[in-house]
C-alpha cells in the first residue's frame, strides 16, 4: 500500500475543515485577515521605522492596519495630502 503524503493529509484535514460551514469559512478568513495584519505591520516596521516610531511602534502599527483591514478610511482617521507608509494599504 502507498504511503499517503503530507501534501494529501494537510489537504484532507482542510477540506474536513471546510465540511464543517460557515463558522469554519470564517474561521479561515480570520486567520488569514490576522496573517495579513502580521505580515504588513512587520515590514512597515522594518522597512519605514521613522513612520512607524511616530504611530506608536508595533503596536500602533498594528492597530492601523487592523482598522484599514475592517474599514478603509473611515475608522482610521485618513487624512488627504498625507502619503507615507499607508500608501502601500490601498
Amino acid at each position: 500500500m502507498a504511503r499517503t503524503r503530507l501534501r494529501d493529509r494537510l489537504r484532507y484535514w482542510f477540506d474536513a475543515t471546510m465540511d464543517r460551514g460557515t463558522p469554519a469559512l470564517i474561521g479561515w478568513l480570520g486567520l488569514a485577515s490576522v496573517a495579513l495584519i502580521v505580515a504588513v505591520t512587520a515590514l512597515v516596521t522594518l522597512f519605514a521605522r521613522k513612520d512607524a516610531g511616530e504611530n506608536g511602534g508595533w503596536p500602533g502599527v498594528a492597530w492601523m492596519s487592523l482598522l484599514r483591514t475592517l474599514d478603509p478610511g473611515t475608522w482610521a482617521g485618513t487624512r488627504a495630502g498625507r502619503c507615507s507608509w499607508r500608501s502601500c494599504s490601498w
